[in-house]
């Protein structure tokens, strides 16, 4: 355990920043989304872990369910303000990352990428659950 505590980067680590958007989901009851949610996480984790090209689909497509599941939260708390307009600013904040990354900064920006897609997710949820 302690070896695979070792192995763990900043771009493995911060994928244990989305238990923040799952334990929100779990307590209002949105099981799906924490589905999803805890779903993204270990396969992103996995991922990052082990380099393996047939993760790379699964890490894919679980990102983009998160993202569909987040925008279908938006259209059902009808994109009310302020929570739309600030999960907006951060999807400009993780496209400029994610855009932005390359082989010299990869473990730092992708890492602010996931922290982004945290941010977004938390304002989803708050947006649905006060919506």
């Amino acid at each position: 355990m302690i070896l695979f505590i070792m192995k763990l980067g900043i771009k493995e680590w911060s994928n244990f920043l989305f238990i923040i958007p799952l334990i929100l989901a779990l307590i209002f009851r949105i099981y799906v989304m924490a589905f999803i949610i805890a779903l993204t996480m270990i396969v992103s984790l996995v991922y990052h872990l082990y380099r393996e090209k047939e993760w790379v689909r699964f890490d894919r497509v679980t990102a983009l369910t998160l993202i569909i599941a987040n925008v279908v939260l938006c259209f059902l708390f009808k994109f009310s303000f302020p929570y739309f307009y600030l999960a907006l600013l951060f999807v400009c904040v993780a496209f400029y990352f994610y855009l932005s990354t390359n082989r010299h900064n990869f473990q730092i920006y992708h890492s602010l990428w996931h922290l982004s897609s945290v941010i977004i997710t938390i304002f989803c949820l708050i947006g649905y659950i006060n919506g």
